[in-house]
């Protein structure tokens, strides 16, 4: 079960950082609206959680002062999409194991 857990967090994250990949270049090389919106939505998720954990405030500081240039920004949040992504998958499997193991021993028992 823990390698299908790493399969799948892998292919979504192969998923993402190829979908924001096409994202990021056609918003470097087009002026549409929706690509943009795109991009936003894309990284929603890794600013709220760099939010969360109060790691956001040095990021965009590191950012606004030109430390951090606009690929390594790109690479923080893809990063932390993907440990997201992991640790989901992480915790859902975890939970379907939890969840198997009782049934299986319900099974048992009551057989």
């Amino acid at each position: 079960m823990a390698r299908l857990m790493v399969a799948n967090a892998t292919f979504l994250s192969s998923v993402y950082l190829a979908t924001g990949l096409v994202v990021e270049l056609m918003r470097q090389h087009t002026r549409w609206r929706w690509v943009e919106r795109f991009s936003a939505a894309l990284d929603a998720l890794p600013i709220r959680a760099l939010e969360w954990v109060d790691l956001l405030t040095p990021v965009v500081s590191w950012y606004a002062h030109g430390t951090l240039n606009a690929f390594w920004m790109r690479a923080v949040l893809g990063l932390t999409t993907i440990v997201i992504i992991f640790a989901m998958a992480i915790f859902v499997g975890g939970g379907m194991w939890i969840a198997r193991e009782a049934y299986e021993r319900s099974r048992h028992v009551g057989g």
